[in-house]
């Protein structure tokens, strides 16, 4: 058992690697959503749990692999966030986008710095203004590039080979083998410590509308 900024994985092979090893350069990544700010972060407001028949590592692979499906798949829970109206002009679309692996986990995504964050604010602009004021602490944690073109984009990573998450929603999970075909999902919002409880309410509302298994997107994903 270790720990890393509040994380606490587990291994039952006693000759695995240490934590930091196992994580390696990915840490890089994890860090965009773990050190936004000096309080750190927590989950808040219970655990939404899910029982799915299907081979034990689609979940994590899925994640990292999400743009695979995400602009077809996704096309009608974008619509209905958006109340079927255009991208807004203050969510610019870029074409640059990137996957990187290490150590089998991964990250792909975006480098606008707002698809996912303006999504999750459109009714909800109090995390909007929350991050508008912390990027400049952001970006002397984790440099502009992090904290202002790769936090917020459109983003799936995965830690190989449990947990997921997606930056600028503030939902992470964990893909539980139960059996060749069976994989018990757990699921919380993560937010930072020092946010307002309405910015807190907000990110939790936004996890349950798009990603429990009756969310806008994650009944795609059937």
């Amino acid at each position: 058992v270790e720990t890393y900024k509040g994380l606490v994985p587990a291994c039952f092979d006693a000759d695995a690697p240490s934590l930091e090893d196992y994580l390696g350069d990915y840490r890089w990544y994890l860090d965009i959503v773990l050190d936004q700010t000096d309080e750190g972060t927590e989950f808040i407001g219970g655990c939404v749990q899910d029982d799915l028949q299907a081979n034990w590592i689609n979940g994590v692979r899925g994640f990292i692999g999400d743009s695979l499906h995400a602009s077809w798949t996704h096309d009608s829970g974008a619509k209905a966030t958006t109340y079927g109206k255009p991208v807004p002009e203050f969510m610019p679309v870029e074409q640059d986008s990137f996957h990187a692996n290490a150590n089998g986990h991964g990250w792909e995504g975006g480098t606008d710095g707002l698809g996912t964050l303006g999504i999750t604010s459109l009714r909800r602009p109090a995390i909007m203004a929350y991050y508008q004021q912390k990027r400049a602490q952001m970006a002397r944690r984790l440099g502009e590039l992090r904290a202002t073109r790769l936090f917020g984009s459109v983003v799936s990573a995965s830690v190989f080979p449990n947990p997921s998450y997606l930056p600028g929603i503030g939902t992470m999970r964990v893909w539980h083998p139960k059996g060749p075909r069976r994989i018990e999902l757990r699921a919380w919002t993560i937010v930072n410590r020092d946010m307002p409880d309405e910015v807190r309410n907000a990110m939790r509302d936004a996890c349950m509308e798009i990603l429990p298994p009756s969310g806008v997107f994650e009944q795609d994903d059937g």
